[in-house]
């Protein structure tokens, strides 16, 4: 039985991290985008009205809108989330989230000036397109 029960749990985490990230559907035509939620491979969403903890950062809305861009170089592309703020003990500063669309995703969060974390990416980020973004934004 706890062999069983070991085997199961390890198809289960295995299961997590080779399932597709919904985000990596979009290209270059769908931004930029106004993002209405991210949401992580637990299931945990950060939106207007909850936040998402890294390390010792708790990340939510920024005033305004939330914003995704996508950029790529000669060796990958990736999508941009501005407009975020990171609450720590010493304050709140703005953040972004950097998902790197590649054979094997990466992603971070990004505190300027301060810290650049490694995260587990997201499973999905829900865009919501035909906005216009702000001039200076980009």
């Amino acid at each position: 039985m706890r062999r069983l029960l070991v085997w199961v749990c390890a198809v289960l985490i295995s299961g997590c991290f080779t399932e597709p990230l919904l985000w990596q559907r979009y290209t270059e035509k769908d931004f930029p985008a106004r993002v209405r939620s991210v949401t992580t491979a637990l299931g945990n969403v950060l939106d207007e009205k909850r936040v998402l903890k890294y390390g010792a950062w708790t990340v939510s809305f920024g005033k305004g809108i939330p914003y995704a861009f996508y950029k790529c170089t000669p060796r990958e592309c990736e999508i941009l989330i501005r407009n975020l703020k990171c609450d720590a003990s010493d304050g709140r500063v703005p953040c972004e989230l950097k998902l790197h669309n590649q054979e094997r995703p990466a992603c971070e969060l990004i505190v300027p000036g301060r810290e650049t974390l490694q995260i587990l990416c997201p499973h999905d980020v829900l865009l919501e397109r035909d906005v216009i973004v702000p001039r200076g934004r980009r």
